[in-house]
Parts: C-alpha cells; sequence; structure tokens
C-alpha cells in the first residue's frame, strides 16, 4: 500500500469515527457534520512540494504504541506506515517565550492534510494536523479563530473549557473549540496522540490566556 492509500484509509477511517460519536452540544454535532462532508468528499493527493520541518521527536515510535482503542488504534497504524513521510512542528515556534519552554517544547504536530505546509492535499475542503502531547505536560488555556475538534487516538488526557473542571476523554472521544473558546489539555502519565480538524476559512490567530502553567497534569 502506498502512501496515499495510508492516507485515504486514515482519513476514511477517521470520519466512520466521527459518525459514531454521540455529542451533546448543537455546535459540535453541527461541525461533525460539515467535517464529514468535506472528508468524503475531498480528493486526497499528495503534495509534490514536500513540506519542510523537524524530524520526529524521539519518543514517536513509542507513542505509537500507546494505548489506543476502537477505530484509533487502525489509525495508529497508518500513522506507522506514513511516519517516515512526517515533518514535524514543535510549539516553541509559536511559543518561544522562556516561561513556556516546558509545555512548547512536549506539545509536537505534523500537518497531515491541509494546505502547502502539507504531507497531503484535499483540496482546501478540511486541514487534519497530527498533534502529540507528552506525559504529564499541559497545553495552558488559550483560544484561536479558527474552530476545531480533536479526536483522541491514544493516551491519557483532560479538557477543560474554563481552567477549573477538567474532562477526561479516552481514545475514541472527541473534544470540540468554537471559535475563540478557551480551552486547555493535559496528558496524564501515558502520552496523547489526536488529530484536529479544520474546516476553512483557515487561520490560526491565537491568544495564550494563561502563561508559564505548562506543568505536571494532576
Amino acid at each position: 500500500m502506498d502512501e496515499e492509500a495510508h492516507a485515504g484509509k486514515l482519513i476514511a477511517d477517521l470520519a466512520t469515527a466521527l459518525e459514531g460519536l454521540s455529542l451533546e452540544e448543537p455546535g459540535a454535532r453541527d461541525y461533525v457534520a460539515r467535517l464529514l462532508v468535506a472528508l468524503r468528499a475531498a480528493a486526497l493527493s499528495c503534495n509534490p512540494r514536500r513540506p519542510e520541518g523537524l524530524a520526529a521527536p524521539a519518543e514517536w515510535q513509542r507513542f505509537l504504541a500507546a494505548r489506543g482503542g476502537g477505530p484509533g488504534a487502525a489509525m495508529l497504524e497508518s500513522l506507522r506506515a506514513l511516519s517516515p513521510s512526517l515533518t514535524w512542528l514543535r510549539a516553541d515556534h509559536f511559543y518561544p517565550e522562556p516561561e513556556n519552554a516546558y509545555f512548547a517544547e512536549r506539545l509536537w504536530g505534523a500537518m497531515l492534510v491541509g494546505q502547502d505546509d502539507a504531507l497531503f492535499l484535499a483540496e482546501e475542503r478540511y486541514i487534519a494536523l497530527l498533534m502529540i502531547l507528552f506525559p504529564h505536560t499541559t497545553y495552558p488555556l488559550h483560544a484561536h479563530r479558527i474552530e476545531e475538534l480533536y479526536f483522541v487516538l491514544s493516551g491519557e488526557a483532560e479538557w477543560t473549557h474554563d481552567g477549573e473542571s477538567w474532562s477526561l476523554l479516552p481514545p475514541g472521544s472527541a473534544f470540540h473549540n468554537h471559535s475563540y473558546q478557551p480551552h486547555a489539555i493535559r496528558a496524564g502519565a501515558e502520552p496523547m496522540v489526536a488529530v484536529g480538524l479544520y474546516l476553512p476559512p483557515f487561520g490560526w490567530e491565537n491568544e495564550l490566556l494563561t502563561q508559564g502553567t505548562g506543568g505536571t497534569a494532576a
């Protein structure tokens, strides 16, 4: 199976998993419905201009073997096949301040599908961003213009919209954020591997709402 076939299987498995979600919030359900249209309508193609970036973190292969469940396990296998071609970006690219180093150096992303910096293109219908958060790391409360949905593939993660009330989301769960809705993420003893999904209009305008709080998760 070539790269494009592995990517196609990953997106098909992701769409199937999203279709099976039970989400209470109407805005989240609407976002998933629009995502499903984009995921299934857009034709995937390899980006002829391979993006530049960092090599995978040394722990990536170990993270791929972390606890997953349900459709997440199949998606991790697709990611394993795509791993040699992935290029990565560390969060200190966006948060270079010394007080943010603890979380920013332990939060990594790889653009799977999307625009010019992605491994694959999808007619600019959606962006799929692979995200890993190292164990015992908190991505502090932040907000951004673009709406998003995270689907957890493996690991232990907690999510909050206010920085006070945290919810545990196991593999196979999703977490939706409206435009400019504050949210934070923290990983427990296991790393979190997730895919973030975005619809146009694209744009990453964001603001870190709390600084220097990238400490150990509870």
